[in-house]
């Protein structure tokens, strides 16, 4: 007589059980252990991390010098600045948009159809 289905693969399910506790239950007294020595020691401060907190010191202050320099007056505004607008209206964006009738599309679709025969062509 055969076992039923849930039982056929016990044994391979109790040794997944089983590494896969072993592997949690080793992580665990990893962390514990990093936690600990961590601690006792966090009390000193090495050379390194003293040198890294002043350089983080002096890094802030370094920072506070390099300002982006003024405006000019004699030079010339870069001609494709725009003010900025917190609201478009439909004038503005028309003003803005070109007149899509304006696009030569007739180009594109030919362009478009050159290029897939090609494409078609090296298939065959």
């Amino acid at each position: 007589m055969m076992p039923p289905p849930w039982l056929a693969n016990m044994e391979k399910k109790r040794l997944v059980i089983f590494s896969f506790s072993a592997v949690l239950f080793l992580s665990a007294v990893i962390l514990v252990v990093s936690i600990l020595a961590g601690a006792r020691s966090g009390a000193k401060t090495s050379p390194s991390s003293a040198a890294s907190l002043e350089a983080t010191r002096r890094g802030g202050a370094l920072a506070g010098e390099l300002l982006f320099p003024g405006i000019n007056p004699y030079e010339p505004e870069f001609p494709f600045v725009r003010e900025r607008k917190s609201r478009y209206t439909f004038e503005d964006i028309k003003k803005l948009l070109p007149d899509p009738a304006s696009i030569d599309v007739d180009a594109l679709r030919k362009k478009r159809k050159e290029r897939l025969e090609t494409l078609y062509s090296t298939i065959d």
